[in-house]
């Protein structure tokens, strides 16, 4: 969330009434604050009512927000139900609910849905820009209350609000794969769009991507797919090599790149503040800089407003994503980007009740995902070590 964002307080998810007969009891683990550990919280599963949809999480991946959340680096409500970028199966339906393509879902699909539930009424919505809408509901980032708690990916199940952009995941497409469809490569796929409105062509153009952390890797392999020479910044060994995995013609510290780099484009995805100057200094005459990875609070950044004018310097923010965005998301991910190794940047999963171990074991050389299995039965499954 930023400060364009509708204030927390008048975000909170609307109280669910209606409890289903039949569903049972659902879990999910809530976050009380930073530097607390999430509590295990039991709920009756509720009945969707119309438009809405209950769906069974089968996977969820830790994304570096939540990580941003639970060590108090990005504001968020608590208690909450954290976790925006996963997948799962349809339990229960309005029947006139719909995916993006205007199929009809039933019970038993699989789907992915937008992390963004916007009015489709207001100024912004009408402008094109949904995911900045004044009424802005984010699924994963709103408050618990008055037990309306499935609304966030680390739990068994989630209620999809009336109007939620959900899509169909392609037959044949691995769970480890569209996990990450809902958010890192949504978020790609608009990066790339956003710098492609100043840009005619990528084949053969020089493009620095500045981090390689799940975000940075699929905008590799999206501008790698487009015919663009992509050089990776990245402070990490480890992951300069995924780098060059995911397409890049170069990996490199950041401090090795120079004025002979000359990109046409640089995308700044790693969330590093400090990093900002350097891409507009080092972006080529006429160039875009593309910012997505600081979605924190931090320090100020100068910028040399002359600079911007005579070197002709495009500056473009991204945050959120548009549902058509989505479903491009997933039609890359199940054609032209099938060939890159994605599931190797999911970590084996946890069950749900070992969440917090997702955030204080992390080792060195690790996957950029941690994830869950919320579906496991905690009492048969044994857990990984941490």
């Amino acid at each position: 969330m930023d400060q364009t964002d509708p204030p927390l307080a008048e975000r909170a998810i609307p109280a669910v009434a209606a409890v289903g007969r039949g569903f049972g009891l659902g879990r999910v683990m809530l976050f009380e604050g930073p530097g607390r550990p999430h509590r295990l919280q039991t709920w009756p599963l509720p009945e969707p009512g119309p438009g809405q949809a209950l769906v069974a999480i089968d996977l969820a991946a830790v994304c570096g927000s939540d990580r941003h959340s639970v060590s108090g680096r990005r504001p968020t409500p608590a208690p909450a139900v954290l976790g925006h970028e996963q997948v799962g199966h349809v339990v229960a339906i309005d029947p006139a609910v719909r995916d993006l393509a205007g199929r009809p879902l039933r019970p038993g699909d699989r789907v992915v849905w937008s992390i963004c539930l916007a009015c489709g009424q207001c100024d912004r919505c009408q402008r094109g820009l949904s995911q900045k809408c004044r009424h802005l509901l984010k699924y994963g980032h709103e408050r618990w209350q008055d037990g309306a708690g499935l609304g966030g990916g680390f739990a068994s199940h989630i209620l999809l609000r009336a109007g939620s952009a959900i899509a169909t995941v392609p037959a044949g497409l691995p769970d480890v794969v569209a996990v990450s469809a809902a958010c890192a490569t949504a978020t790609a796929v608009a990066c790339v769009e956003a710098a492609q409105s100043w840009l005619d062509r990528w084949a053969g153009l020089p493009v620095v991507v500045c981090g390689a952390g799940l975000l940075g890797l699929t905008v590799t392999a999206l501008l790698t797919d487009a015919g663009a020479q992509v050089t990776v910044a990245e402070p990490d060994r480890s992951r300069r090599a995924l780098a060059r995995r995911f397409g890049a013609v170069r990996s490199l510290p950041p401090a090795e790149l120079g004025p002979a780099d000359a990109p046409l484009a640089v995308f700044e995805l790693s969330g590093d503040v400090r990093q900002v100057a350097s891409c507009l200094r080092l972006v080529e005459v006429g160039g875009v800089v593309v910012l997505a990875g600081t979605v924190s609070p931090g320090p100020a950044v100068a910028v040399a407003a002359e600079d911007l004018v005579r070197r002709l310097t495009s500056l473009v923010g991204v945050h959120n994503y548009r549902p058509d965005h989505l479903t491009a998301a997933l039609a890359y991910l199940s054609g032209p980007g099938r060939a890159w190794p994605w599931a190797s940047l999911v970590a084996p999963p946890r069950p749900l009740e070992r969440l917090d171990h997702c955030f204080t074991h992390r080792l060195p050389g690790s996957p950029p995902r941690a994830s869950v299995a919320p579906q496991w039965d905690a009492a048969r499954v044994v857990s990984p070590s941490p």
